[in-house]
């Protein structure tokens, strides 16, 4: 998470990093639709630019995944996890979630992780 003080708060692109279970999109191939979406409503409502990290769109062949994984968490400004029971079971994804919540925690900015929640379960999601 950046941690500089002189940010222009209306040129600057505010990094999201995008966190989901790779089964979840397999079986509702919903992450290209949910990012694009979420690219335009922020940016013609709100007149600000993000730059969404995907896993899909921003990892090469060859590529270092873990690493850039890690390296994009670190910078990222806001976290999105897509929750679901399969995101909570998977152990990457709990990784990248507490990676950010360190950080955030540390910072007193915890608010920047803005969690969407994909299925209800009764035994793992309650109200509080």
């Amino acid at each position: 998470m950046p941690e500089n003080k002189d940010i222009d708060v209306q040129t600057e692109e505010i990094k999201v990093f995008l966190s989901y279970a790779r089964y979840d999109e397999k079986n509702l191939k919903f992450i290209d639709a949910f990012k694009e979406s979420m690219e335009y409503y922020i940016l013609n409502l709100g007149g600000i630019n993000i730059k969404v990290f995907l896993d899909t769109d921003s990892i090469g062949w060859g590529e270092a995944w873990q690493q850039k994984i890690e390296n994009e968490v670190n910078a990222a400004t806001v976290f999105i996890p897509l929750l679901s029971a399969t995101y909570i079971a998977r152990k990457n994804c709990r990784q990248e979630f507490f990676r950010f919540y360190q950080t955030a925690d540390r910072l007193g900015v915890t608010e920047l992780i803005l969690p969407v929640l994909l299925f209800e379960h009764s035994d793992l999601f309650v109200p509080d």
